[in-house]
């Protein structure tokens, strides 16, 4: 029942794609071209801030670590590359963002991170309830999703 309601919902989707008539021009608001390029700069700065979180979270967790603990440093490095990843994101999607033209406020950015990581959440706890889960690739990629298409849709809600 679970998988007949997702294919209904995918295909829905799509025809509303298709036959849409929706059209935004270079640098209007939800502008193709921009759009792509803030996902890009958001995973690319989010991952540079993240390696750079990672560091400073092993480092952290090597200074709380007893002699002969790696699993404070590896912790420390895992929440390190998290943090820095989501505050990459948010940067890279404002900058773009800003670069071409948009007004979007950095709070309506950060809002829609926080609305993305919510529906990801909403996600899992509805594939746990169901009792199926999807491979762990399903998952990554909806969570990539969430994680970078809400930053860009509450940036563009403000442009």
């Amino acid at each position: 029942m679970y998988a007949r309601g997702v294919r209904v919902l995918l295909v829905c989707a799509l025809l509303l794609a298709i036959t849409g008539r929706a059209h935004a021009d270079e640098g209007e608001a939800w502008d193709g071209s921009t759009i792509a390029e803030q996902a890009g700069a958001g995973f690319g700065v989010g991952v540079g801030v993240g390696a750079i979180g990672s560091f400073a979270g092993l480092l952290a967790g090597a200074g709380f670590a007893e002699n002969g603990d790696w699993g404070t440093p590896l912790i420390g490095a895992l929440v390190g590359f998290g943090v820095g990843f989501l505050v990459g994101d948010v940067a890279g999607v404002q900058l773009v963002g800003d670069k071409n033209g948009g007004d979007g406020s950095l709070l309506a950015t950060t809002a829609g991170l926080v609305g993305g990581i919510a529906v990801a959440a909403i996600y899992v706890a509805i594939t746990e309830r169901a009792g199926r889960r999807p491979p762990i690739t399903v998952d990554l990629l909806v969570a990539l999703t969430c994680i970078l298409g809400g930053p860009i849709t509450g940036y563009q809600l403000t442009f």
